[in-house]
Protein backbone atom coordinates (compact mmCIF):
# COMPACT_ATOMS: atom_id res chain seq x y z
CA UNK A 1 0.00 0.00 0.00
CA UNK A 2 2.82 2.42 0.93
CA UNK A 3 4.68 1.68 -2.33
CA UNK A 4 1.52 2.35 -4.38
CA UNK A 5 0.96 5.66 -2.57
CA UNK A 6 4.55 6.75 -3.19
CA UNK A 7 4.31 5.80 -6.88
CA UNK A 8 1.00 7.65 -7.26
CA UNK A 9 2.44 10.73 -5.52
CA UNK A 10 5.54 10.71 -7.71
CA UNK A 11 3.46 10.43 -10.88
CA UNK A 12 1.23 13.32 -9.76
CA UNK A 13 4.27 15.51 -9.01
CA UNK A 14 5.84 14.76 -12.40
CA UNK A 15 2.57 15.52 -14.19
CA UNK A 16 2.27 18.86 -12.34
CA UNK A 17 5.78 19.71 -13.53
CA UNK A 18 4.78 18.89 -17.12
CA UNK A 19 6.39 15.46 -17.41
CA UNK A 20 4.68 12.58 -19.17
CA UNK A 21 3.91 9.69 -16.85
CA UNK A 22 5.35 6.28 -17.69
CA UNK A 23 2.88 3.44 -17.06
CA UNK A 24 4.04 1.19 -14.16
CA UNK A 25 4.38 -1.85 -16.45
CA UNK A 26 6.60 0.11 -18.88
CA UNK A 27 8.69 1.51 -16.00
CA UNK A 28 9.23 -2.01 -14.61
CA UNK A 29 10.22 -3.26 -18.07
CA UNK A 30 12.68 -0.36 -18.49
CA UNK A 31 14.17 -1.05 -15.04
CA UNK A 32 14.59 -4.76 -15.80
CA UNK A 33 16.25 -3.87 -19.10
CA UNK A 34 18.78 -1.60 -17.37
CA UNK A 35 19.50 -4.11 -14.59
CA UNK A 36 19.90 -6.90 -17.15
CA UNK A 37 22.55 -4.87 -18.98
CA UNK A 38 24.68 -4.13 -15.91
CA UNK A 39 28.25 -5.20 -16.62
CA UNK A 40 30.24 -4.01 -13.65
CA UNK A 41 30.17 -2.79 -10.09
CA UNK A 42 28.92 0.70 -9.26
CA UNK A 43 31.54 3.34 -8.39
CA UNK A 44 31.66 6.43 -6.23
CA UNK A 45 33.94 9.33 -7.14
CA UNK A 46 34.56 11.44 -4.05
CA UNK A 47 35.23 15.18 -4.29
CA UNK A 48 38.98 14.77 -3.73
CA UNK A 49 39.13 12.15 -6.52
CA UNK A 50 37.77 14.42 -9.26
CA UNK A 51 40.34 15.24 -11.95
CA UNK A 52 41.33 18.82 -12.83
CA UNK A 53 43.01 18.32 -16.21
CA UNK A 54 44.63 21.41 -17.72
CA UNK A 55 43.16 20.52 -21.15
CA UNK A 56 39.63 20.82 -19.73
CA UNK A 57 40.07 24.34 -18.35
CA UNK A 58 38.97 27.69 -19.70
CA UNK A 59 39.85 30.93 -17.91
CA UNK A 60 36.98 31.91 -15.59
CA UNK A 61 35.59 28.43 -14.83
CA UNK A 62 36.90 25.32 -13.09
CA UNK A 63 35.99 21.91 -14.52
CA UNK A 64 36.45 18.77 -12.43
CA UNK A 65 36.02 15.44 -14.18
CA UNK A 66 34.21 12.65 -12.34
CA UNK A 67 33.81 10.14 -15.18
CA UNK A 68 35.13 9.97 -18.72
CA UNK A 69 35.02 7.42 -21.55
CA UNK A 70 35.72 7.72 -25.27
CA UNK A 71 32.34 9.39 -25.84
CA UNK A 72 31.10 10.63 -22.43
CA UNK A 73 32.40 13.26 -20.01
CA UNK A 74 30.69 13.98 -16.67
CA UNK A 75 31.87 16.49 -14.11
CA UNK A 76 31.30 19.59 -12.01
CA UNK A 77 31.69 23.13 -13.37
CA UNK A 78 32.37 25.84 -10.80
CA UNK A 79 32.09 29.56 -11.57
CA UNK A 80 32.82 32.22 -8.96
CA UNK A 81 30.36 35.12 -8.45
CA UNK A 82 30.72 37.74 -11.18
CA UNK A 83 33.16 35.61 -13.22
CA UNK A 84 32.90 35.14 -17.00
CA UNK A 85 34.82 32.48 -18.92
CA UNK A 86 36.84 32.95 -22.06
CA UNK A 87 35.27 31.96 -25.40
CA UNK A 88 35.30 28.25 -26.16
CA UNK A 89 33.28 25.38 -27.62
CA UNK A 90 33.01 21.68 -26.89
CA UNK A 91 33.90 20.32 -30.32
CA UNK A 92 31.82 17.31 -31.33
CA UNK A 93 30.20 17.09 -27.87
CA UNK A 94 26.60 17.92 -27.06
CA UNK A 95 26.69 19.38 -23.55
CA UNK A 96 23.92 19.05 -20.99
CA UNK A 97 24.14 20.80 -17.62
CA UNK A 98 22.08 20.82 -14.46
CA UNK A 99 22.45 23.99 -12.38
CA UNK A 100 22.83 23.19 -8.68
CA UNK A 101 23.50 26.70 -7.31
CA UNK A 102 24.17 30.24 -8.45
CA UNK A 103 23.30 31.32 -11.98
CA UNK A 104 24.71 30.12 -15.30
CA UNK A 105 24.71 32.76 -18.04
CA UNK A 106 25.59 31.53 -21.53
CA UNK A 107 26.52 34.09 -24.21
CA UNK A 108 26.64 32.92 -27.83
CA UNK A 109 25.67 33.89 -31.39
CA UNK A 110 27.09 36.54 -33.73
CA UNK A 111 29.25 38.86 -31.66
CA UNK A 112 28.10 37.08 -28.51
CA UNK A 113 24.86 39.09 -28.53
CA UNK A 114 22.50 36.20 -27.68
CA UNK A 115 22.31 34.89 -24.14
CA UNK A 116 20.35 32.79 -21.68
CA UNK A 117 20.37 32.50 -17.91
CA UNK A 118 19.73 29.22 -16.09
CA UNK A 119 18.85 29.07 -12.41
CA UNK A 120 19.14 26.33 -9.79
CA UNK A 121 17.12 23.25 -10.79
CA UNK A 122 17.27 24.21 -14.52
CA UNK A 123 18.81 22.10 -17.26
CA UNK A 124 20.76 23.57 -20.20
CA UNK A 125 21.66 22.04 -23.58
CA UNK A 126 24.55 23.40 -25.65
CA UNK A 127 24.69 21.88 -29.15
CA UNK A 128 28.03 20.56 -30.33
CA UNK A 129 30.32 23.19 -31.81
CA UNK A 130 28.45 26.13 -30.24
CA UNK A 131 30.97 28.92 -29.59
CA UNK A 132 30.08 30.46 -26.24
CA UNK A 133 31.26 31.78 -22.94
CA UNK A 134 29.66 31.24 -19.57
CA UNK A 135 29.45 33.31 -16.46
CA UNK A 136 27.82 33.66 -13.08
CA UNK A 137 25.96 36.96 -12.57
CA UNK A 138 24.85 35.95 -9.05
CA UNK A 139 26.45 36.68 -5.68
CA UNK A 140 26.98 32.99 -4.83
CA UNK A 141 29.27 30.37 -6.35
CA UNK A 142 27.67 28.58 -9.31
CA UNK A 143 27.93 24.81 -9.41
CA UNK A 144 26.55 22.78 -12.29
CA UNK A 145 26.83 19.14 -13.25
CA UNK A 146 27.85 18.79 -16.90
CA UNK A 147 27.36 15.79 -19.18
CA UNK A 148 29.13 15.82 -22.56
CA UNK A 149 28.34 13.27 -25.23
CA UNK A 150 30.59 13.08 -28.28
CA UNK A 151 34.11 12.29 -29.47
CA UNK A 152 37.37 14.21 -29.49
CA UNK A 153 38.53 16.99 -27.19
CA UNK A 154 35.80 18.03 -24.73
CA UNK A 155 36.90 21.68 -24.53
CA UNK A 156 38.44 23.85 -27.24
CA UNK A 157 39.39 27.38 -26.23
CA UNK A 158 39.07 30.08 -28.90
CA UNK A 159 39.62 33.79 -29.49
CA UNK A 160 36.64 36.11 -29.23
CA UNK A 161 32.98 35.63 -30.09
CA UNK A 162 31.84 34.15 -33.40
Amino acid sequence: LHRDAVELGARALLQRRGHRAVPPAAAAEQQQHVVGEACGAPRVVQAQQRVRQAALQTAGVLREQAFSTDDVWIGIVTTEPGAMSAWHHHGDHDTYAYVVSGLKRIEYGPGGTASLVARPDDFVHLPKGLMHREGNPSEEVSYSIAFRLGRGPATINAEGPP
